[in-house]
């Protein structure tokens, strides 16, 4: 009894084809083969050689058999037949028999060699479903065994089992393998990669860490076996493991600006040899940095615009750094500078304190409305300044800081104001009233824009008798 594609897709799994024909001794010459092979080729090529055993036996009988010398024919090749089935090689057991197809006369014959030729067809079919079963077992098994590895030399020997792997789907060449084939290179492109998460492990570098599991989660090519999600859990699990102390996140997170020597000795401390990502970003940071500290020496020298511009101008934002980790410890750190520098920049002693997680232009707006809420211009003025300066578009490695040209400009609005009212002391109403239009044209504050609007009516309007 033959047995369903799938069933003897699972028993060629567990019992290859080759064993399995290996155990077919061939029948001896007049006697038929009393066993039948569970694979289709094999019951095939057993029931044709009981056939043909019969027949010649028939014909040594005195049986008048038609055309027995086929028969004859047959039986001499059955024997290389089997073996290629057995060495997997179909094509040329196929090709075998369709050349005593051509040779024969006898239409029984014929007949039994196409039903041969199909029992044949119909394991290949199955040994390629099987083999491609089991290649994907093993290639799942093999990127499995790398997510076991402890350390990097344990992926070592995979290289070997998986370079075997292909020569196998080589050796195989069939079409249902193209998928698998194409597995190799992303499953060893992946054993690279493990590699350096497990030396990054050992070193302690979280930041490795972190660049790598970018790299393969943004791999558009999945590993066969594991999905995104596990492989995320095993990344995070290595990361969880380590110490904290040399990770740039955490030592921002720690930082001050009391403390920033000793967290820039740690970055310093940190490099390692080479170019990556990881040691760019480490770099950047450490430079900038170097603006704070920079701009702290500057202001301890009564240089204030010098240290606003050395911190503004040394914060470059460059490629991929946006993305960076720094980004907001490093703005934190620039704004805690500057709300303790605010009295110097401005040269105002009475001001108040920043509310917990205010920003330096928030802090410089809300210092601003109150001082133009109150009318004091002379008070607002340095404060507008650092509004402006303040309020910047976002830095790149192209340029520096540059305010946009759209943007309001308080401090020039002020300046406007206050030069306008000397005009009109000076009884020069229109240069006056030309400098009010260009305050309102700047964006004057709320209480100062008012101011303009009604000092602009008021000279439009005929001086009263």
């Amino acid at each position: 009894m033959r047995l369903p594609l799938f069933t003897l897709s699972a028993l060629l799994f567990f019992s290859p084809g080759v064993q399995a024909m290996s155990e077919i001794a061939p029948a001896p010459s007049g006697k038929a083969d009393a066993t039948a092979s569970l694979t289709p080729a094999a019951d095939a090529i057993a029931a044709l050689r009981k056939t043909v055993a019969t027949r010649i036996e028939q014909a040594n009988q005195g049986e008048d058999i038609p055309n027995r010398f086929d028969w004859t024919a047959v039986e001499g090749d059955l024997d290389s037949v089997a073996e290629h089935v057995a060495a997997n090689d179909h094509t040329k057991a196929k090709n075998t028999l369709n050349n005593l197809q051509r040779r024969i006369k006898s239409d029984e014959l014929k007949q039994l060699l196409t039903t041969t030729i199909a029992g044949i067809d119909e394991q290949k079919n199955a040994d390629a479903i099987a083999a491609k079963l089991r290649i994907e077992t093993a290639l799942a098994g093999l990127v499995r065994a790398a997510l076991d590895a402890k350390t990097a030399d344990d992926i070592d020997p995979l290289y070997d089992q998986l370079a075997d792997l292909e020569e196998e789907i080589g050796r195989l060449n069939n079409p249902r393998l193209n998928r698998l084939r194409s597995q190799i290179y992303p499953v060893r492109n992946f054993y690279n990669n493990w590699q350096d998460v497990l030396l990054a492990a050992d070193d302690g570098s979280r930041q490795t860490i972190r660049n790598t599991r970018n790299n393969l989660l943004n791999n558009s090519s999945r590993l066969p076996g594991v999905t995104r999600s596990e492989l995320r859990k095993h990344l995070d699990a290595i990361a969880s493991d380590l110490e904290d102390g040399g990770d740039i996140e955490t030592l921002l997170a720690t930082a001050t600006l009391d403390n920033l020597d000793d967290i820039q000795k740690s970055l310093i401390d940190g490099f390692d040899y080479g170019w990556n990502n990881s040691q760019n970003e480490r770099q950047q940071i450490v430079a900038q940095l170097d603006a704070i500290r920079t701009a702290d020496a500057l202001l301890a020298d009564d240089r204030p615009d010098e240290a606003l511009n050395a911190l503004r101008f040394g914060a470059m934002i460059y490629s991929n750094q946006r993305r960076s980790q720094g980004i907001i410890p490093l703005q934190t750190l620039r704004d805690q500078w500057i709300i303790r520098a605010f009295p110097k920049l401005t040269g105002l002693s009475d001001l108040p304190t920043a509310t917990p997680k205010e920003s330096a232009l928030a802090y410089a707006r809300r210092l601003l409305a109150e001082a133009d809420a109150k009318e004091q211009w002379d008070r607002a003025r340095p404060i507008a300044r650092m509004v402006v300066l303040l309020d910047i578009s976002p830095i790149t490695v192209y340029g520096g800081p540059q305010t946009t040209a759209t943007r309001d400009n308080p401090e020039l609005a002020i300046r406007h104001y206050q030069s306008a009212l000397l005009l009109e002391d000076a009884a020069q109403p229109e240069a006056a009233a030309e400098l009010y239009r260009e305050a309102l044209k700047a964006g004057a504050p709320a209480k100062l824009q008012a101011k303009l609007i009604q000092r602009l009516r008021d000279l439009a309007s005929p001086a009263q008798p």
